[in-house]
């Protein structure tokens, strides 16, 4: 066999092969969790996602939540000021709010610290959602 047939037998068997294993591996999953939260409402805008607990918020993030979906097992309470003072609003586990400026809350670019709690529930803190 000469030889240009023989390296396309091989770029060939070479090309079925990874195409099988492309074909049966399962694409990776990214797994959040935590407090995801966004600029804007309806989830718009620059995003982050909080894993603990911010007794104060750092100034670019600060006042600026306007959307949030609780993607953790466990329960957050964001508060209208720093170290966990004024009002405030619990969102339970696989909640999501996607307008704080609703008129019910009225609480778009107020979050200015964040808790995340022990437990599913919000132990005694005003839900978004009764």
């Amino acid at each position: 066999m000469p030889r240009s047939i023989r390296a396309l037998a091989s770029i060939a068997t070479a090309a079925a092969v990874f195409a099988s294993v492309v074909a049966t591996s399962q694409p990776a999953q990214a797994s959040f969790h935590g407090l995801w939260n966004a600029d804007n409402s309806w989830y718009q805008g620059d995003s982050r996602i909080f894993t603990t607990s911010k007794d104060a918020l750092p100034s670019y993030y600060s006042d600026k939540i306007s959307s949030i979906r609780n993607l953790d097992s466990v329960a957050w309470v964001l508060f209208d000021d720093k170290y966990y003072q004024d009002r405030r609003f619990c969102i339970r586990p696989g909640e999501s709010v996607p307008d704080l400026g609703a008129p019910m809350w009225k609480f778009n670019d107020k979050t200015s610290s964040v808790m995340r709690l022990n437990t599913a529930s919000c132990s005694g803190y005003v839900p978004f959602y009764y």
